[in-house]
């Protein structure tokens, strides 16, 4: 599967689930090219593969690719799927990174009595 879009926490667990429930266990790749313009939205593009295809291309490596590869393969055996999935990031031209995300977002963030400015971050008294 693949989807290229704009894509927040949701939309990847979203991805997540659906991926795991067509294909079986694997990880989303996602690639976000490096932003030439900080004012214009980025898109990123998110692939999932699947287990047997990271096995069959770890195969032909050694070394340290090997290692890291097994490292990968151990995280795809490992993960709950009702609960996470492996995710590996690749920002720009920056080495990609892989974790293992939750699902579902750890915390919550209420409104906060905080407003921020320019020059500082003021928050407001207590009320009585």
């Amino acid at each position: 599967m693949s989807y290229i879009a704009p894509c927040g926490w949701g939309r990847l667990a979203t991805f997540a689930r659906e991926s795991y429930a067509a294909e079986g266990r694997g990880y989303i790749c996602f690639t976000v090219p490096p932003i030439p313009d900080p004012d214009q939205p980025s898109k990123m593009e998110m692939v999932y593969y699947v287990l047997t295809q990271v096995q069959r291309l770890a195969a032909n490596l050694s070394g340290v690719l090997r290692e890291q590869a097994d490292i990968l393969i151990r995280m795809i055996e490992t993960y709950d799927p009702a609960t996470q999935a492996v995710v590996m990031a690749a920002v720009g031209t920056v080495d990609p990174i892989a974790i293992k995300m939750r699902l579902v977002m750890p915390f919550v963030v209420d409104e906060a009595e905080a407003s921020i400015e320019p020059s500082a971050v003021r928050t407001t008294a207590p009320r009585r």
